[in-house]
């Protein structure tokens, strides 16, 4: 995004309104254009910018920390972390079910102590895990911690919730993704909801970039015990999921009242310029690149589902001098079999792009 479309995105403030396309909003919740309602004030090229790269707390950070220490938590505790870490998928299915009856008959006082701990193992388990039983139990875990120690958890909802958002758009899993909806829904209320978002919005731009440029040979050598077939699941789910969660964020984005919203969209398009997502030049980890031939069709459908959040919430003209440069590769998956990639392709893209 260079600086005469930052110019743009001010200066067609003004013109909200005069498009279809521009009035309606993709998740349905409002009648404004995010972008195109978007304070002047806020893309000021004067105004100070905050680079990801320059967080002292990274995704890769809080994605490699050493484990915490469960030498201090009661021994049923460290008998169900130790067997959360084993490689055998049914062991692990057997700790977490585990875990549910020890938050049930466990006092908050107890439960506080361990919270460092189930993170840590809920973050491995959502992230790294091919088992969809195992990350579908994780939620309902999750569930019942936060009903029952609801401000303890707070401080810890920062490291957990770029895989909670994520996860509630899974492609891989739709019981997985029902139960991170329902876990999101049941811990906070409608308000809260709203504030969590809010809270942890930073970090979840983050992390979401961050797992977009992740690679099989990163993952390989993160994960040495996993085989080919897990590694390439594991990745798609990740980039998959990421661009998925880019889409929700911009389509939630919406729903935020607009005095708290300027600045969440004053992030956003800072991160897509500092990141040249949106860059067509940019080779490898651009949107682009995600509709190319190497990525498998659930991650193109991802990437149409991304592009049709930002053509519906950008301003009229915005991706004008993109469709020449989007428009042929998109059309290429018009000869793809994949139900769901068709599907968006004809009731999302192709409507957008007209």
């Amino acid at each position: 995004m260079d600086k005469k479309i930052k110019r743009n995105v001010a200066a067609s403030s003004t013109k909200a309104g005069k498009s279809q396309k521009n009035e309606t909003s993709v998740g349905g919740g409002g009648s404004t254009n995010l972008f195109s309602h978007f304070s002047s004030a806020y893309v000021d090229e004067s105004a100070p910018s905050s680079k990801l790269s320059s967080s002292s707390s990274s995704a890769l950070t809080r994605r490699s920390i050493a484990a915490p220490s469960n030498s201090a938590l009661p021994n049923e505790f460290q008998i169900v972390f130790k067997k959360m870490s084993k490689k055998d998928g049914i062991t692990k299915y057997k700790a977490i079910c585990e875990m549910r009856e020890l938050v049930a008959s466990n006092e908050v006082e107890i439960l506080k102590g361990t919270l460092a701990s189930w993170c840590y193992n809920f973050n491995k388990i959502i992230r790294y895990d091919t088992d969809k039983r195992n990350r579908e139990m994780a939620f309902q875990v999750l569930t019942d911690i936060n009903k029952k120690v609801t401000k303890e958890m707070g401080p810890h909802l920062k490291t957990i919730f770029s895989n909670w958002w994520r996860s509630m758009n899974e492609a891989f899993s739709k019981e997985t993704a029902k139960n991170a909806r329902l876990s999101y829904e049941a811990s906070f209320p409608n308000q809260k909801q709203k504030k969590v978002f809010r809270a942890c919005y930073d970090v979840l731009l983050e992390d979401t970039f961050d797992d977009l440029t992740i690679t099989e040979i990163s993952l390989r050598e993160e994960l040495p015990h996993c085989s080919d077939s897990q590694i390439q699941e594991i990745h798609e789910r990740l980039v998959a999921g990421s661009l998925s969660s880019l889409a929700r964020t911009i389509d939630f984005l919406q729903e935020i009242e607009a005095d708290n919203r300027e600045p969440l969209v004053a992030k956003m398009l800072e991160v897509l310029e500092e990141q040249e997502f949106l860059d067509p030049k940019k080779r490898d980890h651009s949107f682009l690149s995600f509709l190319g031939s190497k990525y498998r069709n659930r991650t193109k459908t991802a990437a149409m589902d991304c592009l049709n959040s930002l053509i519906m919430n950008t301003p009229e003209g915005y991706f004008d001098s993109s469709v020449t440069t989007y428009g042929p590769v998109v059309l290429q998956s018009l000869g793809e079999r994949d139900r769901i990639l068709q599907i968006t392709l004809w009731d999302k893209i192709l409507i957008a792009f007209t």
